[in-house]
């Protein structure tokens, strides 16, 4: 389907790489922060050539995560990982209101660039959204916002104005926590190119198990949608 699958992996997700649910995404979200500096210098790079599947790379800054612990990073414990997948097939996550990413030095990138920003108490608007696009300008990039709308009406208001960026950038929109579960289920009829899942415990607050999001799509597959307050 056009609306792709991004499944996100921690290590403990690698380290059972062999899962057939990991086949079901169509690119996976390597969670650097989640992985211990050996494991990404001995062992990752072999199981992602095994995988062969399109890649993000994401380096969270704890203000940005929901998860508890994080590993420290420099550009030296990953500069070899990046040079291995250096593609326009797979993908770096750069967060838009930072100034400085692990990912500034890597030369002659040809990743595809993901801008995100991320809101764990509020949503914002289509103004707000497209004043950090302007912030990094780049006509080949997605624009991700992940944010927390505090009741359906604030979702649909964002959802609505993702819809109209959309028109004008390529993004993805995710309404984090139980609230914004629709919003990953059918962000695509919204404008965004994708949503997150995961194969085991959620990696980001209501994050969906990749089987259930392609059971629930199926399940509408030749029927209408459902309204977001009746999801």
């Amino acid at each position: 389907m056009n609306y792709k699958i991004i499944t996100t992996l921690g290590e403990e997700e690698l380290q059972d790489y062999k899962n057939p649910v990991i086949k079901e995404a169509d690119i996976l979200e390597i969670r650097l922060d989640l992985l211990d500096v050996s494991f990404i210098k001995n062992t990752l790079t072999s199981i992602l050539k095994e995988l062969g599947k399109p890649v993000l790379f994401t380096y969270r800054n704890p203000k940005d995560s929901s998860e508890l612990t994080n590993t420290k990073l420099s550009y030296e414990d990953i500069s070899g990982l990046l040079q291995e997948f250096n593609s326009e097939e797979n993908y770096l996550d750069i967060e838009l209101d930072q100034e400085i990413s692990i990912f500034d030095s890597i030369t002659n990138s040809r990743y595809t660039v993901i801008y995100s920003y991320h809101n764990f108490s509020n949503t914002v608007s289509k103004v707000e959204m497209l004043y950090w696009i302007s912030k990094k300008q780049n006509p080949n990039c997605i624009y991700k916002f992940a944010v927390s709308p505090r009741d359906i009406s604030q979702l649909e208001t964002f959802l609505k104005d993702l819809n109209t960026v959309s028109k004008l950038y390529r993004v993805v929109g995710i309404a984090m926590g139980q609230i914004g579960e629709y919003s990953r289920v059918f962000g695509d009829k919204f404008g965004s190119f994708a949503t997150y899942c995961c194969i085991g415990k959620p990696r980001a607050p209501g994050q969906i198990n990749t089987l259930t999001l392609k059971r629930i799509r199926k399940d509408y597959e030749h029927k209408p949608l459902p309204e977001i307050k009746d999801f």
